[in-house]
């Protein structure tokens, strides 16, 4: 700890110190001291591609002294604590540390940094205004179809499409949601893929999870687990994945914004044809619409039905195009 100063108000004597005290350089640097930087000071950030900044005001804040720095490279504006601040010359190491150089701006071109500053902040508060009028114009259309169909029910069923966005090189696993659509409301909370797989069906991007596959089917409900939920591929690769949410809740401004996004229970909407059956010229096997339905189904002697899956469909399908010209 290092005292700054000693002063006198009102009859009682007041000291400032400075708790985290940087070494004064010898040269023309000595007169920097972390709290008390000059405006059009250059500081540069040793990691995270090494942006630099400037000094660009004094801020005084309840957390105390803050400096108000704007990014040479793409003019936003940030704030930066005095106390983590270490001049040049104490560069010691490749660690992650925010450096005083001793490079000074000029007046005018603190301006001009500060001009195009500015028209950052106004394109920045555009936007989020924009944003805001978006949002009010959904949550108008989807809260009154939330009411309608979704009132007071349990848990809903969801579909989410899913971006990969893991990086191996940083042992980083993860992604990033991209789509929500409500399937439908349950009754219950229970998780059943019968369920789950009832509710893909009424939607075109997660048709493709209706057939019985126990690679679609998936039950990581431990610690760390994404729960269960049908999917084709891991929790974080890309695509649709199909859950039941108990913690979203019926009238939240997120299923009302999907509701207005894509609502799947208003009598206008397009009807999917998920039962459309065309009979084969053999006796006693059906095949239901790929696009629709991607299964086939051949009853066995036993009584029972086998079923088919998507690539056997397709090569059935395809076969039949090329003989007598069926078309998809």
């Amino acid at each position: 700890m290092q005292l700054l100063e000693t002063k006198i108000e009102n009859g009682v004597k007041i000291s400032r110190y400075d708790l985290f005290p940087m070494a004064k350089p010898e040269g023309p640097v000595t007169k920097y001291d972390r709290n008390n930087v000059p405006i059009g000071t250059v500081l540069k950030l040793h990691g995270y591609s090494n942006p630099s900044f400037v000094l660009s005001a004094h801020l005084n804040t309840s957390c105390g002294l803050m400096y108000e720095k704007i990014n040479l490279k793409d003019f936003t504006t940030q704030r930066q604590e005095p106390f983590c601040l270490r001049h040049i010359s104490e560069k010691a190491d490749n660690r992650i540390q925010v450096y005083i150089l001793d490079e000074m701006k000029t007046s005018e071109e603190l301006a001009a940094i500060k001009v195009k500053a500015a028209a950052v902040i106004k394109r920045e508060m555009d936007a989020d205004k924009k944003a805001a009028e978006l949002k009010a114009y959904y949550l108008n259309i989807g809260r009154p179809l939330a009411e309608k169909y979704l009132k007071d029910a349990p848990a809903l069923i969801m579909a989410y499409e899913h971006i990969n966005d893991s990086d191996l090189m940083t042992d980083y696993w993860g992604h990033k949601t991209v789509s929500t659509v409500v399937l439908g409301a349950s009754k219950h909370k229970r998780n059943l893929f019968p369920e789950l797989r009832k509710a893909a069906s009424k939607f075109e991007m997660t048709r493709h999870l209706v057939v019985e596959n126990e690679e679609f089917e998936h039950r990581e409900n431990y610690s760390m687990g994404a729960g269960t939920y049908l999917k084709d591929g891991h929790s974080d690769s890309t695509g649709w994945s199909v859950e039941k949410n108990c913690y979203v809740k019926w009238d939240s401004d997120e299923i009302a914004i999907s509701l207005a996004k894509c609502c799947l229970f208003q009598e206008a909407a397009p009807k999917v044809e998920v039962e459309a059956e065309l009979k084969s010229e053999k006796e006693g096997v059906s095949f239901d619409n790929y696009k629709g339905f991607p299964i086939i189904q051949i009853p066995m002697s036993n009584g029972k039905t086998l079923n088919l899956g998507k690539k056997k469909v397709e090569a059935v399908l395809n076969y039949i195009e090329e003989l007598r010209g069926f078309i998809k």
